[in-house]
């Protein structure tokens, strides 16, 4: 699809204060008071809604065996982001996609020998209950329907991700003003991600992209970007 037009809307100083544990809405009035201002140019009322990557838990995890049913999962991907990503996730809203693995691919844990052979990744986000729930408050109360909800990184990375075929093993890279969003794709599957907060004009960006690449040099000792598999490209 392509774009037709673009409107914008400034948000008050103040009204948000991003966050994955607490509250983001600081001025519920004033925000439905520009959500609906922002509705009034155009005659739908089935909105998409795209959150900040900080309102959200990132994590790719990989399978040896996953439930064929998407119910069945949503306890093992809670139980993974308490155990290895260390996030409280409590009553979040979970979702996620599943990427299956064509050929054969193996899994290595951090400082640990090869654990299997990977037949699946999930791309999986996270986002607290409690502020879901805000933005869907105030989405009602402006008078339309968020039909999808997701991320700025992972919609940029759908948008993409088409084009991002040039290459066995590749990173895509998102750089908001104080947050930076990898995911490392290897023969086309996202096998690693990290999300990093940053103050707002304090970053150094390549020091951060190299920190985030050696770390998943580390992550997957067998099948990350050492010497013998040339340059590996990185989309911004």
């Amino acid at each position: 699809p392509g774009i037709v037009r673009i409107e914008e809307r400034a948000l008050p100083e103040g009204l948000l204060a991003l966050s994955a544990s607490e509250p983001n809405v600081k001025d519920r009035d004033a925000l439905v008071k520009t959500l609906r201002a922002l509705a009034t140019t155009s005659s739908e009322r089935t909105f998409a809604i795209c959150l900040h990557d900080r309102v959200w838990h990132l994590a790719v995890f990989p399978f040896e065996t996953l439930p064929p049913r998407a119910r069945d999962r949503d306890p093992i991907l809670r139980w993974r982001f308490q155990h290895e990503e260390h996030v409280t996730v409590g009553d979040a809203r979970i979702l996620h996609r599943v990427f299956p693995v064509k050929g054969v691919m193996a899994t290595m844990q951090l400082g640990a020998k090869p654990a299997g052979q990977v037949t699946a990744y999930v791309l999986a986000m996270a986002i607290k209950q409690s502020i879901l729930d805000q933005y869907e408050q105030v989405c009602r109360e402006a008078g339309v329907l968020p039909l999808s909800i997701s991320c700025a990184a992972l919609w940029l990375f759908d948008f993409y991700r088409p084009m991002l075929t040039q290459a066995d093993e590749l990173f895509f890279v998102h750089q908001a003003s104080d947050s930076m969003t990898c995911i490392a794709i290897k023969q086309g599957l996202p096998v690693f991600c990290r999300m990093k907060a940053q103050r707002p004009g304090q970053a150094d960006v390549m020091q951060e992209i190299r920190s985030t690449v050696q770390f998943y040099d580390d992550f997957r000792p067998s099948g990350g970007t050492g010497a013998e598999s040339g340059s590996v490209p990185i989309y911004m």
